[in-house]
């Protein structure tokens, strides 16, 4: 379900929202590797002769398949997914009679993965302020903080997971479960200068802290971590 309300002057207030829940019907299964196929041949016969192919059992083409992520009891995980996000904004410029905006907004997300190797839970809150210093000139500065808890698995002990394709079975034996509970901090602040109608340019910096990484689990300590980057966009 997905929700986009624009209303008052200027469609000055702005409301998206989505909401998505998702059972898993079957496992993240792949083909075990069988033994390769073997023909048995009466010597002096000429070919062909009665030949018998031994193949696995049935049913993917005659080949067994489990999945790649099976939980410490040897099940395969039906995972249920929930993802929940709210994200209203609103710009006082028009009302205020500016013609440059001056932006609050929100943004705020709820996910949940669960299974039989356990619940993993992830909430999101960002706040952000946008200013128009003149026509085609603006800054934003925005913060966020996001938290995760709970198990499920994954590569390497990690957060990280995939669909493997049915024939491709690297990814057997790599899965184990981790556990999360921490944190991610973040700030941000732009700058975005209209070049021509269909170009921009930008300049940001980025803060990160925090105990949990994205793509990699948790870490001993805390992360923190800085960039600035200039972009140069151009759309046709």
């Amino acid at each position: 379900m997905d929700l986009d309300i624009k209303a008052l002057k200027n469609n000055s207030l702005n409301i998206e929202g989505s909401a998505y829940f998702v059972n898993e019907i079957g496992g993240n299964n792949v083909v075990i590797p069988g033994p390769p196929t073997t023909l048995n041949l009466t010597p002096g016969d000429p070919l062909p002769s009665p030949v018998v192919v031994s193949t696995p059992p049935p049913p993917w083409g005659g080949q067994p398949v489990t999945a790649v992520d099976t939980d410490p009891n040897g099940n395969t995980p039906m995972r249920k997914f929930t993802y929940i996000n709210l994200g209203p904004s609103f710009d006082f410029g028009p009302s205020l009679g500016l013609s440059t905006p001056l932006e609050i907004g929100s943004d705020i997300r709820y996910e949940q993965t669960s299974s039989s190797v356990g619940t993993l839970t992830s909430t999101w809150f960002l706040g952000s302020l946008r200013v128009g210093f003149f026509p085609g000139v603006d800054t934003t500065v925005a913060y966020s903080e996001r938290d995760f808890n709970g198990t499920d698995e994954g590569i390497n002990g990690t957060t990280l997971a995939r669909y493997s394709y049915i024939y491709d079975p690297r990814d057997l034996g790599t899965y184990t479960v981790f556990k999360v509970n921490g944190y991610n901090k973040s700030f941000l602040a732009s700058l975005a200068i209209e070049m021509t109608l269909n170009s921009h340019l930008y300049f940001d910096y980025g803060l990160i802290s925090g105990t949990e990484l994205v793509d990699f689990g948790p870490l001993q300590g805390t992360l923190n971590n800085q960039y600035i980057a200039g972009t140069y966009e151009i759309k046709w």
